[in-house]
């Protein structure tokens, strides 16, 4: 049995935004050479380049180094990377489960697939102001 994916973002094929992309903006509306930037933000350059293609996670230094130099909010770098953390779990655990079912084609597998997507990818409801 096959199951298809109902969160919005693995629809999309999407993940939460990683907080070296908004980086990469800065970064670039700055005209900033990325040498400087990564000495501002208290990385070696390969690191930012990891950062800014979302291949490492921001840290809590380097999201209060960008809120210094870029006005970014760290808390909200740090949420970003938290979130996007957050579904590339769910994601593995979800696929690990779908591999798992799949070779095993218990029916019982599917069922706890099934329960398990829901939970997983659960619509979050938006909070009334």
């Amino acid at each position: 049995m096959k199951f298809e994916i109902v969160s919005k973002e693995l629809k999309d094929n999407t993940l939460p935004t990683h907080p070296g992309e908004l980086i990469a903006d800065e970064i670039e509306f700055a005209e900033m050479p990325l040498e400087e930037a990564a000495k501002k933000l208290g990385i070696s350059t390969a690191e930012l380049k990891l950062l800014i293609n979302a291949e490492i996670p921001i840290t809590r230094q380097v999201a209060q180094n960008a809120d210094k130099l870029f006005n970014l909010e760290s808390g909200m770098l740090l949420k970003l990377q938290a979130d996007r953390d957050e579904m590339t779990s769910k994601i593995k655990v979800f696929n690990d489960f779908s591999i798992f079912s799949e070779k095993l084609h218990d029916k019982n597998f599917d069922i706890i697939l099934s329960n398990l997507q829901k939970v997983l990818f659960k619509q979050r409801k938006p909070v009334m102001a």
